[in-house]
């Protein structure tokens, strides 16, 4: 084994230092012009006041991730807080924000679970269902409602085509296996792609074995005046989750979880307007054993639901001037042997308007209105964006945004951790500005493509900047509070807390050369001071460097450096690639995760994998 990993490494590092040497002449690069995460009203990068990251099928094809997780861990801002890889158990937290301060979706749909935010990342699709995933940092409220604090993050789902059939095979270390297939058909006006994918491994330490099963469905009937999707989700996951809640206790625990998703959704032009409508269920089943050496111990299982509906009208008012009005219905339930049956209904209505005030200047607002058993919440929010010349532009936005207790942290205990029924909800006031450089010939190309879709632009070369101011005063902080470094913890709010810093990104495109740097910095201002067992343990400092181009013979070669210091801890380096060939329809690939073998945790008594080497296959047929 350990020949075989050397041989690979040796490989991995000639052909990637070669390639700077040979490097072809062509490049593709991403402009995404249509943005639906940061507005219900689509925008164009010219036009929208907020930072927004997209990360598009194509660079998820040349990453080394393997799960969503790991592919947020390319977003500016965003700290991925793995327990396991592979999409195994991980926490997203953006902007120093807690873990459940940001908004999963998919499709534009809620899927964050109101047990824990731990489950937040068992999603039913697989990388290959991905169109893109879209990243708003900051504020969201206004749009989605709740847990839209720190940030959200929108899985947008590949469309059926025509026929279309991919397969994916990859063998990594620890007896680590992926294997996925996707299959897509149009007959007349209905398409339908239906993708599996099974992961599986012994682990890379004791008790971190996993068995994985993702299966997604996407069906679509086209209608003279509109269409209709329908899109069903289903993961059945197993793993060992060793010291995964009681970090330090050594506890060989086993955790169980099955995740169902369904969503119906309708849209009907009538004339200029648009109409819809849409259903969405899902089903969350957690099963987690303390102790599998003794399991009559200690054993949880727990049911949640989400389940409603939402209508939307997008109205445009005159060329460049765009109004939405709409609402929502939605109820969380579950129905667990630790935390008892509870039930939380939601109605909502909104409204957001956006209005190109002139060639230069763009103008967005919203405004969200949210009852629930912690009454009303009203959240505005309000941005500007100013092109001050042909290459920079200045924007801003404020707006307000809230958080309403987790079922855990409402009714949990145990002998160390005491949830709080009288917990009220977070708030924040978030402020951001921010300046955008972008050179002349992807300028060119958003101009170009203002109204459509998005779509890739083949370009010689293209630098594009931006910095991003952001303060985020928060108000009623929910953590769980300890006396000592060890707890015992207790929920509460803990008054207010302020977070603040800088994000910054430079993408930089010389003919075949692409490469993308990130660097954020936080700080944090808190009133009371006490020992944290999840918040404010965001990265004080962190970057990232991506490198990729071809070389010869078609082979393109991915890397990725990343560094990152949390609050009071030491900073960890961690290198990624990935190499591919592309033979006619089968693309072979070569990857490494943690190259340099580097010893690092990213959650405290949770020690992560060291080097971990794989080979695969992908053929498109």
């Amino acid at each position: 084994m350990f020949r075989i990993k050397k041989v690979i490494l040796i490989i991995l590092f000639i052909l990637f230092s070669v390639g700077i040497i040979q490097a072809e002449t062509d490049i593709w690069i991403t402009l995404s012009t249509v943005v639906v995460t940061g507005t219900r009203i689509p925008q164009t990068f010219s036009q929208i006041s907020r930072q927004v990251s997209i990360i598009d099928k194509e660079e998820i094809k040349k990453s080394a991730a393997n799960s969503v997780p790991e592919l947020l861990d390319y977003v500016l801002s965003s700290d991925i807080q793995e327990r396991s890889p592979y999409g195994v158990q991980a926490d997203v937290t953006i902007r120093g924000s807690t873990f459940q301060q940001v908004l999963v979706l998919i499709d534009g749909i809620r899927v964050n679970d109101l047990q824990t935010a731990h489950h937040n990342m068992d999603l039913p699709v697989t990388l290959n269902d991905i169109e893109r995933i879209e990243v708003l940092q900051g504020h969201g409220s206004s749009v989605y409602g709740p847990d839209a604090f720190g940030g959200v993050v929108n899985i947008v789902t590949k469309k059926p085509q025509n026929k279309e059939l991919s397969t994916q095979v990859k063998f990594a270390e620890y007896n680590t296996q992926l294997v996925s297939v996707s299959y897509g058909n149009r007959w007349n006006n209905f398409s339908q792609k239906i993708s599996l994918e099974k992961k599986n491994s012994d682990g890379f330490r004791y008790d971190t074995d996993f068995d994985n099963l993702n299966i997604f469905s996407n069906s679509t009937w086209d209608l003279p005046e509109g269409n209709i999707i329908l899109s069903l989700g289903f993961m059945d996951k197993g793993f060992g989750a060793y010291d995964f809640y009681t970090p330090g206790k050594n506890y060989p625990s086993k955790e169980w979880t099955k995740t169902y998703f369904t969503k119906l959704e309708i849209l009907y032009r009538i004339g200029e307007i648009s109409l819809q409508p849409k259903l969405f269920f899902r089903q969350h089943n957690d099963k987690y054993m303390l102790d599998i050496t003794r399991p009559t111990l200690y054993v949880n299982e727990h049911t949640t639901y989400l389940y409603g509906g939402e209508i939307q009208t997008n109205i445009p008012l005159r060329e460049k001037e765009n109004l939405v009005i709409g609402g929502e219905i939605t109820q969380d339930e579950i129905d667990s042997t630790r935390l008892g049956k509870h039930v939380q209904p939601r109605i909502a209505i909104f409204s957001e308007y956006c209005n190109s005030v002139s060639s230069n200047l763009d103008l967005d607002a919203g405004l969200r209105l949210d009852n629930s058993n912690w009454g009303q919440q009203i959240s505005p929010t309000l941005g500007l964006s100013y092109w001050i010349s042909q290459f920079w532009k200045l924007r801003t936005s404020v707006g307000h945004a809230f958080r309403i207790p987790s079922f855990t942290e409402l009714y949990y205990k145990d002998p160390i951790n005491e949830g709080n029924s009288e917990l009220q909800p977070e708030e924040t006031i978030s402020y951001e500005a921010g300046v955008d450089f972008i050179s002349n010939s992807v300028r060119d190309n958003l101009n170009k493509s203002r109204d459509t879709d998005a779509k890739l632009h083949r370009i010689s070369n293209g630098v594009n900047v931006s910095i991003t101011l952001f303060d985020r005063n928060q108000k009623n902080l929910i953590d769980w509070v300890g006396e000592t470094v060890t707890g015992p913890w207790k929920a509460e709010n803990i008054g207010e807390v302020r977070i603040y810093g800088v994000d910054s990104e430079i993408k930089f495109n010389w003919y075949s050369f692409e490469t993308r740097f990130n660097y954020s910095w936080m700080g944090s201002k808190k009133i009371k001071e006490y020992y944290s067992k999840y918040a404010l343990l965001y990265p004080t400092n962190q970057f990232s460097l991506e490198i990729s181009y071809p070389i010869w013979w078609e082979i393109i070669p991915a890397l990725k450096l990343t560094y990152k210091e949390r609050v009071n801890e030491t900073g960890y380096f961690l290198a990624n690639i990935r190499i591919s060939k592309s033979i006619e329809n089968m693309e072979i690939f070569i990857e490494g995760t943690n190259l340099l073998d580097q010893k690092y945790e990213e959650i405290k008594g949770v020690p992560q994998p060291g080097r971990w080497l794989g080979i695969g296959v992908n053929w498109n047929l």
